[in-house]
């Protein structure tokens, strides 16, 4: 992911999907204090722990950091009621993994029980033969 094109939360996102990489993207969706963070995000690529930061929520930093290391773990989307600053947050993180892609060539005997356990290990299957 090149830092320098990387301008906004969003856009890290859909680099990551380019770029095969796991995000995780915390929303503010409640605030307390007349909504004035509402709608705010941070991304964080690659580990969570010690991966990169796009976006700020300011001191909900580390909450929001705290919540994407949960959804990326659980690899579900998470919501969560913290209270930061003595106010009242409301924050969503969804988890974007990278699609792993499987091309079987030919069709044959184990072309179908190779392709369900491509699906039970979540890849994206496309199998090709020349016949119809």
């Amino acid at each position: 992911m090149n830092a320098l094109t990387v301008r906004t939360p969003a856009e890290a996102v859909l680099a990551t999907i380019a770029e095969g990489v796991a995000a995780v993207s915390v929303s503010v969706v409640f605030d307390s204090r007349a909504q004035r963070s509402l709608g705010a995000r941070v991304v964080f690529t690659g580990s969570i722990a010690d991966g990169r930061q796009f976006g700020s929520l300011g001191a909900a930093d580390e909450a929001a950091r705290q919540l994407a290391q949960r959804a990326f773990e659980k690899r579900k989307a998470l919501l969560e009621t913290t209270v930061v600053g003595g106010a009242e947050l409301s924050l969503f993180a969804e988890p974007v993994f990278p699609v792993h892609r499987m091309v079987i060539v030919g069709a044959g005997h184990i072309a179908v029980p190779l392709a369900a356990v491509a699906r039970l290990l979540d890849f994206d299957v496309l199998v090709l033969d020349d016949r119809e």
